[in-house]
């Protein structure tokens, strides 16, 4: 009776509002069972893009679906189905590493480390109540532990009862997430606090949006890298202040230590500005280059002012670190140090530090330092809250307590732009995890005590990732 009315109340409804609940569900996969068995004359196995034709199954609105199957199979995502023995489709369902969208709740479901999440279940009507969706979802556990993953993530709609009843018997629920829609305004979204510490998920924005903002910060930040040139010499390695001599000699010495530079090492350093840090880690090295996207601070560096243990001179060219022109493996060590947090988003931080790992040779070690760590928050907040003065304070805990749409609303109705010079944060523990997982040795390496920088004691840490002798 429930669903009778709920379902009426949806229909009835429908021109102005939506609302319900999604059920998320996650399966630990140390406990699988991937030799059930299966119906008779059925395979089960992984699809490829050539059947993306074959994965219509009848449905409706066959050019909308070919089109999103294309896209999944692009993007990476991976298609496990059931056939019959002359090669008819009956089931399939998707796997992804991907953020992916929940309609329901216009909200990304982000797998987290270990975890992959599986989605869109279909199955053909003359094929339902034979066993094909459990085949395929044993499957699909099998194949995820033996990836090493650790949970398979999915959710089923309040109003689905069908694919509740079944998710319940494979997966343990894990929170409901609640929402309501008028008309086509952005969902609320109300999540129990068990789902919220197990699955992760993030506000939409459509492609055009995301390039669009992109683009302004690329632009904003050339700008700004640019404006570091009409600065003394020693603003610009900061761009904003002055920095002493013994805080390149402590960041220099701190770099020559984590990394363990020798005479025999080539030593690639990313992002090296003016070669404030570089002249203090060159000296300790066979072979020293430093690249930088910004021509006039690499002009700024005298030729043959830096060498090398051998007294080489050191080596500078412009390039930009997200595609750096060397050749694989072409450095025992490769570091950047106060970068990656001045890049546009955290995908472009991503694809430099893949960089840095892709021309940096099997038994050689990266080093990402000076990265904002979300984990040091409230040090950080403690900090700027100590050296404030009262109107910095005031500012302090407005940007703290004041939520951010309201922010945007006060930015609208006074016309301001939004400072697009942000720079990012983040999770190291996180990132730790993904590298550890793509075979890389990783640490989380902090500042010592008796660093330079009070900051960077406080606020930041490195990204140690060792690459194994075999990769």
């Amino acid at each position: 009776m429930r669903l009778v009315v709920s379902r009426g109340a949806h229909a009835a409804l429908a021109p102005w509002a939506a609302f319900g609940f999604v059920e998320f569900f996650v399966r630990n996969l140390g406990d699988v069972d991937a030799d059930r068995p299966r119906p008779d004359g059925v395979v089960v196995e992984e699809a490829s893009a050539d059947a993306a034709g074959l994965l219509l199954m009848g449905r409706e609105q066959p050019d909308v679906v070919a089109r999103e199957i294309r896209r999944r199979f692009k993007r990476g995502d991976r298609c496990i189905v059931a056939r019959n023995s002359d090669g008819r489709y009956l089931h399939s369902r998707w796997i992804s590493t991907h953020p992916t969208l929940v309609p329901e709740l216009d909200r990304c479901i982000v797998p987290g480390a270990g975890q992959v999440y599986m989605y869109d279940g279909y199955t053909r009507t003359e094929a339902r109540g034979r066993g094909v969706d459990s085949a395929v979802r044993a499957y699909i556990f099998g194949t995820a532990r033996g990836a090493g993953f650790r949970e398979v993530v999915s959710y089923v709609r309040a109003t689905n009862t069908v694919g509740l009843n079944a998710a319940t018997k494979w997966q343990a629920s894990t929170g409901r997430a609640h929402y309501l829609r008028v008309r086509r305004a952005r969902p609320w979204v109300l999540a129990d606090h068990q789902l919220r510490r197990r699955i992760t998920l993030i506000g939409t924005a459509t492609a055009a949006e995301l390039e669009a903002e992109r683009r302004a910060r690329t632009v904003a930040l050339k700008e700004w890298f640019s404006s570091w040139l009409a600065e003394p010499m020693d603003k610009r390695s900061t761009g904003f202040s002055a920095l002493p001599a013994e805080y390149f000699a402590s960041a220099g010495a701190h770099i020559v230590s984590t990394l363990e530079v020798s005479e025999r090492d080539k030593v690639l350093d990313v992002g090296c500005s003016s070669g404030g840090i570089s002249r203090h880690v060159a000296p300790a090295a066979r072979k020293f280059v430093g690249v930088d996207m910004t021509a006039g601070l690499i002009t700024d560096i005298e030729p043959d002012s830096i060498r090398t243990a051998t007294g080489a001179a050191a080596e500078f060219a412009v390039a930009d670190g997200r595609a750096l022109p060397f050749p694989h493996g072409s450095f025992d060590k490769v570091f950047c140090t106060g970068v990656i947090h001045m890049l546009p988003t955290h995908d472009d931080a991503l694809q430099m530090i893949c960089e840095l790992v892709r021309v940096c040779q099997p038994g050689g070690t990266v080093l990402v330092g000076a990265i904002p760590d979300a984990a040091k928050r409230r040090q950080e907040y403690r900090l700027l809250w100590r050296r404030a003065n009262p109107a910095g304070k005031a500012r302090l805990a407005a940007a703290l307590l004041v939520p951010r749409s309201v922010k945007r609303i006060v930015r609208r109705v006074l016309q301001q732009a939004r400072n697009e010079v942000v720079f990012l944060k983040f999770d190291l523990e996180l990132m730790q995890e993904y590298f550890s997982e793509q075979g890389l040795l990783a640490e989380v390496v902090d500042y010592p005590d008796d660093y330079w920088s009070e900051d960077f004691r406080t606020t930041r840490s490195c990204l140690r990732l060792r690459v194994p002798a075999s990769a």
